[in-house]
């Protein structure tokens, strides 16, 4: 996140930064569905040299959006897997939890508690004064 950004508008900044699909083609669960902490030792073993709380947003896109999905300047590649792909991969392929995450919003999404009235539209950034 950037200074004074809130955690919905930077995954909205980070979906157009990395594929190309701006914040009108999305429709965006207004509060993350969870978080996953990524924590890193030093390499020599003493201490912690970074822990990142990653926030896992449910958005939707439109097919069209979808269809047009492009890697970003800092991704050699971008393109869209079904859960069946995603199973097949092996673990050193996939980051952290992403199965379950992606598990937990399908759960999330059939209990209607991702529902279209339930969403809104992408958030301006909130910036200081």
């Amino acid at each position: 996140l950037e200074i004074g950004e809130s955690t919905i508008a930077g995954a909205i900044r980070e979906v157009g930064e990395e594929t190309g699909i701006g914040a009108c083609e999305l429709s965006v669960h207004p509060w993350p569905i969870t978080s996953t902490d990524a924590i890193y030792r030093h390499p020599d073993g003493r201490g912690y040299a970074f822990h990142y709380c990653i926030a896992q947003v449910f958005a939707r896109v439109s097919e069209v959006a979808a269809a047009a999905v492009c890697a970003g300047d800092d991704a050699t590649a971008a393109r869209w897997f079904t859960l069946d792909e995603l199973e097949a991969l092996s673990s050193e392929e996939l980051v952290g939890d992403v199965l379950a995450v992606i598990r937990l919003s399908r759960q999330m999404d059939a209990a209607g508690l991702l529902a279209p009235s339930a969403q809104t539209r992408a958030p301006e950034a909130k910036r200081p004064s």
